[in-house]
Order: structure tokens, then C-alpha cells, then sequence
């Protein structure tokens, strides 16, 4: 057996020349895991604005247990598997299945960041029957106890 082609896979090779990872919907796979990878950190982010402002609680069990632990590790638990999620998108990309995970992330956080900007922008738009909402309020993300 030639050792240069125990080597060289062609099949784990991608379609170019350049190297470059495969598209799905004209976008390649690095900007697609990094997209999801913004999600996940906007949906963190929007989740402990809502649980600090008293308005909604957390649904996920897991989460919810992990939030009880303090704010920092929560969001940094959430963009590290946010991020290895991302890089098993661009490692496995030419496989189906990195595509179709793709399609279900973003089935799923593009309606959640959307709830959450509904949430904020209508429901918030009225604090009471005599306060117009003039603007978000900032909050400082992280406070020590």
C-alpha cells in the first residue's frame, strides 16, 4: 500500500480548491456557527435581563439550576457549549447531519430572539396605565452580591 495514499482521504477533502468549508443557503458553515454562536449569547444575555427584571422565569430545568448558581456561570456555560456546538459544525461539515443541525438551531433561536425583542419592544412598551416606555433602561450585566 502506497503510503502517500494512506494519507491523502479524498472524501474528508472539500469540493474546491481553496479549501473552503460548504455553504448552506449561500452562507458557509463558519459564519453559520458563528451566527447560532451570537444567538445563543443574545438569547443568554436577554434571559437574564428578563429573570433580573422579575418579568418571566427560566423553563429549561438544567438552565434554570445553573442560573441559580450566579449569572457568570451561566452565560459562560451557555456560549462554551454554544461554541463547541459551533466548532462541530465547521469540523463536520460536509456531513448531512451538520446541516440539518443547522436548520434546527436556527429553527429554533431566531423565533426565541424574536420573542424576546416582542417581549421587550410591545409587552414593556406600557409599564402602567399612565407611563409611556421611553427606551430600554440600562442594567449593569453583572453585579457582585
Amino acid at each position: 500500500m502506497d503510503q502517500s495514499a494512506a494519507i491523502h482521504r479524498p472524501e474528508c477533502l472539500p469540493p474546491n480548491r481553496r479549501g473552503d468549508l460548504p455553504s448552506l443557503f449561500g452562507i458557509p458553515m463558519r459564519t453559520m456557527a458563528l451566527l447560532i454562536l451570537f444567538l445563543v449569547t443574545i438569547d443568554s444575555l436577554a434571559t437574564i435581563f428578563v429573570l433580573r427584571s422579575g418579568t418571566g422565569t427560566e423553563i429549561n430545568p438544567a438552565m434554570s439550576w445553573l442560573i441559580g448558581h450566579g449569572e457568570v456561570p451561566f452565560l459562560m456555560t451557555r456560549v462554551t457549549l454554544a461554541g463547541l456546538c459551533g466548532l462541530w459544525l465547521c469540523w463536520r461539515a460536509h456531513h448531512p447531519y451538520s446541516r440539518i443541525a443547522v436548520v434546527a438551531a436556527l429553527s429554533i433561536f431566531m423565533p426565541v430572539i424574536g420573542l424576546h425583542i416582542y417581549n421587550q419592544a410591545f409587552l414593556s412598551s406600557i409599564n402602567s396605565a399612565h407611563e409611556v416606555y421611553l427606551g430600554p433602561q440600562v442594567v449593569p450585566l453583572f453585579v457582585a452580591p
